[in-house]
């Protein structure tokens, strides 16, 4: 970095405070209205955080389980952890905003610890230009914004990676202990990052016994936390591909899924290389998923996809560079983090990568391109105010075309969207207001009860989970009915009973509607209510 390009200390703070302001504004503005409805696993997570806050189990009563069991195929638990923390020292309720909030706060972590790794790799002008992309790209924005359990990969990910080039840096013990820490902490993030911790781990131990950076006492300090977290987890993988029947302790469970997820890996060449193309799209462009990124501003705008490619580039040349000279660079963690997470993006199975399967690899993207950008920057000679203007305008652009769309027409322009869905809770209280007879019908796509558990609240003895899952003839555990609610349409409509269909559903609506019997029609929010009229 030449002298022009120095920043000073009270310019670097002044302008890292504003765009922290900016972040947090972003992740809480609206936060239980945007993005509009609950998605299926942040209400089924939503749930079980509440069931641990006040029973200590989840809803199928297993005591501090290691792993949840959601809906069969399981959920990864930090994310309710910290959840039920909230719920914990806010009283004991549930609400939508202490669901998304762990989501929000983990969000500006990694909009603070990315800054603080960028400032420490590259320099001030740098870490401004980071922050900068990770305050205003689309995905960081909205990935924080709901209860996604894996959407903590890329936080605790990039906090992790922010401990350990702090333990090479400072050659401090307590740095490499974090580390470990945080690292055993990841696996608690997603069941993917069972893949790409061991995969970031070998690179970047080999890395450092090739550069003579690292003693058997940090390898040591690094490794007991991380064991100590991982084991119980090792043990989850045993259990679950047949080695045995859930394991109770006096401190934690560790249950056996009903319908475990294995085999979600392929190595055929052809595979590979259809991963390979919808990777690119996946990070760059989106998924199909309107919660991950939008189609007329991608992942991180269009703008930022060539800077990109030309960071990773620089990156993976830094990287050999420091190879062949056998000295160490702290980016080329970054590099491997990145590198793990494409190896695992390459050979993921069933449907393929997609945008919040590959989240951990984000903040390696915003690094490489702040190094795309300076590099243009600083190779644009005498036309360097010239590229930072236009550059900061198409970014300023693009942001402000993007919020509008997020945060004013996002409701209208989306609903309904695929996994997610409303309160049906004033439906429910009206019928039960009018003291309507017989049953309630509901249908939705993915898992109504869940919907009705998190605005009712029973408890893990009432619910009838332990039942369900004792009981259960498939993979998955399916609730069919509670007290006078029935999760599913009937195959033939009565008039003794009531029925609540969704505004969008208009198979079901034309069902009633046809079926010859008189009902009461009230809309209610985003559902049509038909209540009996027989006395």
């Amino acid at each position: 970095m030449n002298a022009k390009d120095k920043v000073s200390d009270r310019q670097y703070y002044i302008v890292i405070t504003l765009l922290l302001a900016v972040a947090v504004f972003l992740r809480f503005f609206k936060l239980t209205q945007l993005p509009y409805g609950i998605h299926v696993d942040e209400a089924g997570m939503g749930y079980d955080a509440w069931c641990l806050a006040n029973f200590g189990t989840d809803r199928y009563a297993f005591h501090n389980p290691v792993y949840l069991i959601n809906f069969g195929g399981g959920q990864s638990a930090l994310y309710a952890y910290l959840c039920a923390f909230l719920i914990k020292i806010t009283g004991g309720n549930l609400s939508l905003l202490l669901i998304r909030l762990p989501g929000a706060i983990m969000g500006i972590a990694v909009v603070i610890f990315g800054t603080m790794i960028i400032k420490r790799c590259m320099g001030k002008r740098a870490a401004i230009v980071g922050m900068t992309l990770l305050t205003i790209c689309p995905y960081f924005i909205m990935h924080a914004r709901f209860g996604l359990d894996c959407n903590l990969m890329l936080p605790v990910g990039t906090i992790a990676l922010f401990f350990m080039i702090m333990a090479l840096e400072q050659k401090k013990k307590f740095f490499w202990a974090i580390s470990g820490l945080f690292f055993g902490i990841f696996l608690y993030t997603y069941a993917l990052s069972y893949i790409v911790l061991p995969l970031f781990l070998l690179f970047v131990f080999l890395y450092l016994l090739y550069c003579r950076q690292i003693s058997r006492k940090d390898v040591l300090v690094f490794a007991i936390p991380l064991a100590v977290l991982a084991v119980p987890l090792l043990v989850f993988v045993g259990i679950n591909n047949g080695a045995g029947e859930s394991i109770i302790t006096p401190f934690f469970s560790i249950p056996a899924l009903p319908g475990y997820r294995s085999g979600e890996f392929v190595f055929s060449l052809s595979k590979i290389m259809g991963n390979v193309d919808r990777l690119f799209d996946c990070i760059f462009f989106r998924d199909g998923l309107d919660y991950t990124a939008f189609s007329k501003y991608y992942t991180l705008y269009s703008i930022t996809i060539p800077f990109a490619i030309l960071g990773i580039c620089l990156g993976f040349y830094h990287l050999f560079c420091s190879l062949e000279k056998r000295t160490f660079r702290s980016e080329c963690l970054i590099t491997f983090f990145f590198l793990a997470e494409f190896i695992l993006g390459c050979i993921l199975g069933s449907a393929g990568p997609s945008t919040y399967k590959l989240n951990g690899i984000f903040f390696s993207i915003i690094y490489f391109t702040t190094i795309g950008l300076l590099f243009s920057y600083r190779n644009c000679g005498k036309l360097k105010k010239g590229f930072a203007v236009i550059m900061g305008l198409i970014y300023l652009g693009n942001f402000l075309l993007f919020a509008r769309c997020y945060f004013v027409q996002y409701k209208t322009n989306v609903y309904p969207q695929e996994h997610f869905e409303t309160s049906y809770q004033e439906a429910v209280r009206f019928l039960e207001e009018k003291e309507i007879d017989g049953k309630y019908y509901i249908y939705l796509e993915q898992q109504p009860y869940i919907y009705y558990f998190i605005d009712n609240l029973p408890s893990p003895e009432e619910n009838g989970m332990q039942q369900v899952l004792s009981e259960m003839k498939g993979p998955y555990p399916v609730v069919r009915a509670y007290e006078r609610m029935v999760f599913q349409m009937p195959d033939t409509i009565s008039a003794e009973d009531s029925y609540i269909v969704k505004m969008a559903d208009a198979y079901h609506m034309e069902q009633i509607e046809t079926s010859g019997y008189q009902f009461g029609k009230e809309t209610i929010g985003d559902y049509v209510v038909y209540y009996s009229l027989k006395e």
